[in-house]
């Protein structure tokens, strides 16, 4: 496990800290606590490619606009289903520095290979405040 977060490390995404801890082990036919030393990882909120919400690979950059529904009226509101291609801009160069072959960085490595294959996907417009936004079912507001 230590040596697949070392990757990230060296990179610079998540930090690596000594720490100490207690753990329950069996000594000598009974549960006893014992102080254990390792490392405590987390992400480095210092890189700028990284936030609490994750660690950033590129920015999404629509492609093409397909569809657009007519507004329908619900209740108060306007609400309108917008179809588009989109693919990621601004990838880091980290990217290129692990192994994309790797089923666990499926997700990176489809957004390095966006721009000749682009994402499509469906969005849902709100008319709010005399402006078109993002609306989801939950009433939150996302992008991609």
């Amino acid at each position: 496990m230590i040596s697949k977060l070392d990757i990230w490390v060296k990179l610079g995404l998540v930090s690596q800290t000594k720490s100490r801890f207690l753990a329950e082990k069996m000594m000598y036919g009974s549960l006893r606590e014992v102080s254990v030393g390792g490392y405590k990882y987390t992400l480095n909120l210092d890189s700028p490619w990284v936030s609490d919400k994750g660690i950033f690979y590129g920015k999404p950059l629509v492609m093409d606009i397909f569809e657009i529904s007519p507004p329908s009226h619900v209740n108060s509101d306007y609400f309108c289903e917008v179809y588009i291609s989109w693919y990621a801009t601004d990838i880091p160069d980290w990217v290129s520095k692990i192994d994309l072959k790797e089923r666990k960085h499926r997700q990176i490595k489809r957004a390095s290979e966006s721009k000749a294959r682009p994402f499509e996907k469906r969005l849902y417009l709100i008319f709010r405040d005399k402006v078109w936004m993002l609306w989801d079912e939950k009433g939150k507001q996302s992008l991609f």
